[in-house]
């Protein structure tokens, strides 16, 4: 049997097998490898094909909290949001306000989301971090997921527990 990533340049003759390791052309698209077959008479089989689609590469994404605001009084806030993904498209979201813990559920990707900041959570300077995490849908798995951050400072004098 041989194989092929182009369907004109083939692999060396090997044994069959039913299982065999073959590596894809690099990059991120559909790769389709073609296979053919040769008996011990020399006779050589049509070509079978399958495809799939790599997609190696994570989403990419903004959000913004309460429309670029630099604060927020509220622990209610709107999020918008964008994310791109050449290969295969963005499929879910997730939101967390420390990046560890307390991620909300998965949920289709959208363009914007109402979030509640948990209560307390803030760095040396006052600020929540949000981190939104994006997922990239690869036929019917997910695939590669890729992070972003914003920051909604939290004013001085905001009533605790808003």
């Amino acid at each position: 049997m041989q194989f092929s990533n182009d369907g004109a340049t083939w692999s060396p003759l090997q044994t069959s097998a039913t299982i065999v390791s073959w590596t894809l052309a690099v990059g991120d698209s559909i790769k389709t490898v073609s296979a053919r077959f040769v008996d011990k008479a020399g006779n050589v089989s049509s070509i079978a094909t399958s495809s799939v689609t790599v997609d190696a590469t994570a989403p990419a994404g903004t959000v913004d909290i309460n429309n670029g605001a630099a604060s927020t009084t509220s622990r209610y806030v709107t999020l918008t949001l964008s994310c791109t993904d050449a290969a295969s498209g963005c499929s879910q979201m997730q939101f967390s306000d420390n990046g560890t813990s307390g991620w909300s559920k998965l949920q289709p990707s959208n363009t914007s989301a109402s979030y509640t900041l948990s209560n307390g959570h803030r760095d040396e300077d006052g600020v929540r971090p949000l981190r939104r995490c994006r997922r990239q849908r690869v036929g019917e798995r997910l695939g590669q997921h890729s992070e972003v951050k914003a920051r909604c400072a939290a004013r001085a004098n905001a009533p605790a527990g808003r």
